[in-house]
């Protein structure tokens, strides 16, 4: 793997440009030098062991013969302490109960420290592991391998060609823990019954002849859902119950996480991308789950990827899913219902024969329909969403308008418009396109837009039309999809380039780079090379903050856009995620972090300053949101509110003013010594954003060009 092109694309700008340390660079050299020894070798590791006696973590190495082992140990064993720790005696070691013992065929000394690891041969197998072990312990008599477990045997099976493997028995892991759990009951129950013993014991001893003062027991209903007697006193209740909207979105995202019985990872270098591919082996009643984290997050049936037939050619951000929304409801009901129950038990004076009623009941009774029944079948089960790259805050810049294209019938086409602002697009697959139509009104009303049917401006494009709602929201049906964004210009991109034909699914660059993507496909995700060629015009500009070596470096790659493609997919043994990335956006990736963990003294204080500017304006927008209703506040009222460090304005090498007129702020970073602690000076506003140039020391302006 070392000498592979995959791998020395990624290490290259690393030792090029990130001036790694000596032991980093000595690994590679010496792994380098052994490559032939370890062609037919093979690395393992295992970890978080499941039984006492066991090294916390193991590195195995594998040879095709114990010849070969024994002949590849005197090297490792007189390398390893070069990049781990100094040379110490091969003494006393300690063994995974935590004692010391002697590990065989090494001179005891005690007048030095142990080595921070073992190393021991077995076979053809060389073990290196933080504490000493018997081999045998790996595998005690009687014991089941790991390839004998069905789990496994999938999960490896999928994975036979990648190189590189990785496999978590969550359900081993699990059954650990309940098993810790229960021990932790049964000493817990042994406790209290002890305690109880005890003080049985001391009341008895206690007890006089004397009559004891008459008392009136708490009747059962002055008790909580604990048992315990309630206070006499009574305690006000606070509604803090989230609104139905917050309820619902709370249910969903933050349910309880359903975890597989096993995942599997594997990494390939593939000739252009890098790939990683994760298989989770679900039990039968987690079918259609595929995130642990979303638990009611349920796919559908497989996607015949309408939405791109009908979202724009330039989508730079595309995310499609299959989802059973049925499944999905009948989740987030019993979740509401439980968190309802909670709440109930947890009230201070809980009402009798008093029942929680659903979030959703408030909009169907608006409605005048109920969502299971009534809603859910109008809709299909493929949804989508676009949005520009830029709303993922990587200072991307809104691409070029298109030109107008020629069809083959050599009529020109116009281009349709790009969208005007970064907002989302969102397409939902319906059935019924009249019923759906119908209950918007309503819907827009059970929102809280009352006369929101009354407020709707209606655009036409031949036989497709769109309807407005000020600035608040906009939506059209664009084949058997309703096209949802709070962007007019957004809706009308997605109608125009529908009726002209520029869809995803006709662009040259969707369809070549999805080619891989299995038939059974249940989500995907497509960024367009837009993200990478922002980041070339990074490299590009001379402006930028880029060091110089690193645009040198990347200059001579020759490097060309691509994008990034992800599928969900089943095929029979779970979920299967896949994820493709660009080998070139991995390189240039690689190289600026590489470049920036490696600059001169100047072009860290650059970048500091650029980062204060930056972390200033977003203490800005927030000082104006909340406590400055409505205007910005000094560095001195940032500092109070905790929005900003005291020491912003003592970032090394630079001075950072700050001017503020109500709602309006400038602020500067200038080199305290020009030429010598930095050469650029930096600006920003209530834009936020920022501008640089060599002003040989005075303050930048609003002049200044922007920074990327």
């Amino acid at each position: 793997m070392l000498r592979s092109a995959g791998v020395n694309d990624v290490l290259e700008p690393v030792i090029k440009l990130a001036a790694p340390p000596k032991e980093f660079k000595t690994l590679i050299s010496w792994a380098d030098s052994q490559a032939d020894a370890l062609m037919t070798a093979r690395l393992m590791v295992a970890a978080w062991p499941a039984r006492p006696k066991l090294p916390q973590i193991l590195f195995a190495i594998e040879f095709a013969s114990s010849e070969e082992a024994q002949k590849f140990e005197p090297q490792l064993k007189g390398f390893l302490p070069k990049i781990l720790s100094s040379p110490s005696s091969e003494g006393s070691t300690r063994s995974a109960d935590g004692k010391n013992e002697s590990v065989p065929g090494k001179t005891k000394a005690t007048s030095s420290p142990a080595l921070p690891y073992v190393l021991q041969r077995s076979g053809a197998v060389i073990f290196i592991s933080d504490v000493a072990f018997t081999p045998t312990n790996l595998r005690p008599t009687g014991s089941r391998l790991l390839a004998e477990d069905e789990n496994f045997r999938q999960v490896r099976s999928r994975f036979n060609s990648e190189p590189i493997f990785l496999y978590f028995d969550v359900g081993l892991i699990d059954k650990e823990e309940q098993e810790r759990f229960r021990k932790l009951e049964e000493e817990e129950k042994k406790r209290q019954e002890s305690e109880a013993a005890n003080a049985q014991k001391t009341v008895d001893n206690n007890v006089d002849e004397s009559t004891p003062s008459p008392s009136v027991p708490p009747s059962p209903d002055d008790k909580d859902d604990t048992g315990r007697a309630a206070s006499s006193q009574t305690i006000g209740t606070i509604d803090a119950t989230p609104s139905g909207l917050d309820k619902i979105a709370t249910a969903f995202w933050f349910g309880r996480p359903r975890w597989p019985q096993a995942i599997g990872l594997g990494f390939a270098f593939e000739s252009d991308s890098y790939v990683v591919r994760a298989l989770l082996i679900n039990s039968p009643d987690l079918k259609g789950s595929p995130i642990p984290l979303i638990p009611h997050l349920i796919t559908g049936p497989p996607l015949t990827q309408e939405a791109a037939a009908i979202l724009p050619a330039d989508s730079e951000l595309v995310v499609t899913a299959s989802l059973d929304y049925g499944l999905m409801y009948d989740g987030l009901i019993k979740t509401l219902a439980r968190q309802s129950e909670l709440e109930h038990r947890g009230a201070a004076q809980p009402i009798k024969g008093s029942t929680s009623e659903s979030p959703f009941a408030a909009y169907e009774a608006k409605l005048g329909l109920k969502v299971r029944e009534d809603l859910i079948p109008l809709l299909g089960n493929e949804i989508a969403a676009t949005m520009p790259v830029k709303m993922l805050g990587l200072g991307i810049k809104q691409p070029a308008t298109p030109s107008a294209t020629v069809d083959q019938s050599g009529d020109a086409k116009p281009a349709p418009p790009p969208p005007s602002k970064a907002e989302p697009v969102i397409a939902i697959s319906v059935r019924d396109k009249e019923a759906v139509k119908a209950l918007i009104p309503k819907i827009m009303d059970s929102l809280g837009f009352p006369g929101a049917s009354s407020l709707g401006k209606t655009e036409k494009r031949d036989d497709t039309e769109f309807v407005s709602y000020g600035d608040v929201v906009s939506y059209a049906f664009v084949g058997n999809f309703l096209v949802v964004s709070p962007d007019t210009n957004a809706v009308r991109h997605v109608v125009e380039s529908y009726l002209n034909h520029q869809t995803l699914a006709s662009d040259t660059n969707f369809k070549n780079y999805t080619r891989w993507q299995s038939r059974q496909l249940l989500g995907q995700v497509y960024v367009s090379p837009a993200l990478m060629e922002a980041y070339l015009g990074i490299t590009r500009d001379p402006d930028s903050a880029m060091p110089e070596k690193v645009r040198d470096f990347l200059s001579r790659l020759n490097l060309m856009a691509e994008p990034i493609t992800y599928a969900l997919s089943d095929e029979g043994l779970g979920p299967l995620h896949e994820l493709h990335v660009p080998k070139n956006l991995v390189t240039l990736l690689v190289a600026g972090i590489a470049g920036d963990t490696n600059q001169p003294p100047q072009a860290v204080n650059e970048t500091t300053a650029h980062i204060a500017l930056r972390t200033l304006a977003s203490a800005e927008l927030t000082y104006q949101s909340t406590v400055g209703n409505g205007n910005f506040g000094t560095l001195d009222q940032l500092i109070d509110q905790g929005l900003v460090p005291k020491d912003l304005i003592e970032k090394a090498g630079y001075k950072i003013e700050l001017m503020v007129v109500g709602a309006k702020f400038e602020a500067t970073a200038t080199p305290i010594e020009y030429g010598k602690s930095g050469k650029r000076s930096f600006f920003i506003d209530e834009s936020s954003v920022v501008r640089a140039g060599d002003r040989a020391g005075a303050p930048a302006t609003i002049m200044d060009k922007p920074l990327q």
